[in-house]
């Protein structure tokens, strides 16, 4: 059974999201061993400045790179908008394929509202985009978590992702 581990800047906000959060770590349970990791998320002021908004991001992926399980069977993933793209279906394959690999944890990285630094991005085993829209920093952790349940029903051949 794969292991996914999702480390992300910034707790959730009681509400909506956060239940959707629950709902999808309840439905993978059956499928996969998944856990879900917070860091501190660092005050972005209103209009930060270059130098502000690259220390923002310098000390948020640093706490996401010491959380972040390592060992040689765990693949880095990390998610930013300018990474590369990939259905469903095919991000299943790609998850499969690593598992049939030796892989057997993967780590998902959500940056913070700011993003990902390129070192940390660089350090990934793969740089993901989930789509070219931008979402609400909040929303992102549920689309992932949906994702990787459409991703573990498919590998399975059951109908949820028709």
């Amino acid at each position: 059974m794969m292991r996914h581990t999702v480390v992300k800047v910034g707790e959730m906000r009681a509400g909506p999201l956060r239940d959707a959060c629950a709902e999808y770590l309840k439905r993978l349970r059956p499928y996969a061993k998944i856990g879900l990791t917070s860091v501190k998320q660092e005050r972005v002021p209103p209009d930060p400045s270059r130098t502000e908004r690259e220390e923002i991001i310098r000390a948020e992926s640093e706490r996401l790179c010491r959380a972040a399980p390592r060992g040689a069977q765990v693949q880095w993933i990390a998610l930013d908008q300018r990474g590369a793209q990939m259905s469903s279906p095919a991000l299943a394959d790609y998850l499969q394929e690593r598992a049939t690999g030796g892989v057997s944890h993967v780590v998902w990285i959500i940056g913070g509202v700011l993003g990902l630094s390129r070192e940390l991005i660089d350090r990934a085993d793969l740089d993901l985009s989930l789509s070219t829209l931008t979402f609400p920093h909040q929303m992102v952790p549920v689309i992932l978590l949906e994702q990787i349940y459409r991703t573990c029903r498919i590998q399975r051949n059951e109908p949820y992702h028709y």
